[in-house]
């Protein structure tokens, strides 16, 4: 299962409107035609290029916003599709690859677990156990 931290979106996305045979302005390959949608937790338009083999997704609207925005992990569990594939786009369009979702997931990962005082040991010393294990918090494989 997926950390919840990192496929944290920082907005709501939603598939757009569209009838396949609609023809869309992708942003990094222009004009196309929807021929399907992926199967992703979020449904998005696809579309094939003259002579290609498969469609890919289309690159506009809510996905567009996505690249700008948010984690790469995060678009890559939502939008099915892979960190590759995330890197490639963002270099086509010039978008850098520390976005807001980026950088909130790597200060969520990096904050300090804060420690609760947990119950006196029938020694007389005081015990401290984490509120959240930090292995999950930090990302930390056991």
């Amino acid at each position: 299962m997926p950390d919840p931290l990192a496929i944290a979106l920082t907005r709501t996305y939603s598939t757009p409107r569209y009838e396949y045979g609609d023809t869309v302005t992708d942003a990094i390959r222009g004009d196309v035609v929807i021929v399907k949608t992926s199967d992703a937790p979020i449904p998005w338009p696809m579309a094939r290029l003259p002579g290609g083999r498969k469609p890919g997704l289309v690159v506009f609207d809510g996905l567009l916003i996505a690249l700008r925005t948010e984690s790469n992990v995060a678009i890559c569990h939502w939008w099915s599709v892979t960190g590759q594939t995330v890197t490639k786009w963002r270099r086509l369009l010039g978008i850098d690859q520390k976005t807001p979702g980026a950088l909130r997931l790597r200060q969520q990962r990096l904050t300090p677990v804060r420690m609760q005082p947990a119950l006196i040991e029938s020694d007389g010393v005081e015990m401290t156990r984490p509120l959240q294990a930090p292995h999950w918090r930090l990302g930390i494989e056991r």
